[in-house]
């Protein structure tokens, strides 16, 4: 629930913060989204991370770019239109 509200403030250096976040467990790597990291916009975040110049902000910036190149939109809304689909009888 923090990383979502983190996200919705939008300030770049929260993405440390929730990449932290991600990290205290395998269930909270599962739970908490990639994309919880990007409140700022992908853009901002990884022209903040590349200032950063640390391991964790390369963990990150590899992890946008992952989030980037699997990202499929068509996809995503075929899953959304099944889910709501099947939860709305």
């Amino acid at each position: 629930m923090c990383a979502v509200q983190l996200r919705h403030v939008g300030a770049v250096e929260d993405a440390l913060l929730v990449h932290r976040a991600r990290g205290a467990s395998m269930d909270a790597t599962g739970a908490i989204d990639a994309e919880l990291m990007l409140g700022a916009g992908v853009a901002r975040t990884k022209e903040y991370l590349t200032t950063v110049c640390t391991e964790e902000a390369r963990e990150i910036l590899d992890v946008i770019t992952w989030v980037e190149e699997a990202y499929d939109p068509g996809h995503y809304a075929a899953f959304l239109d099944r889910y709501y689909r099947v939860g709305s009888h």
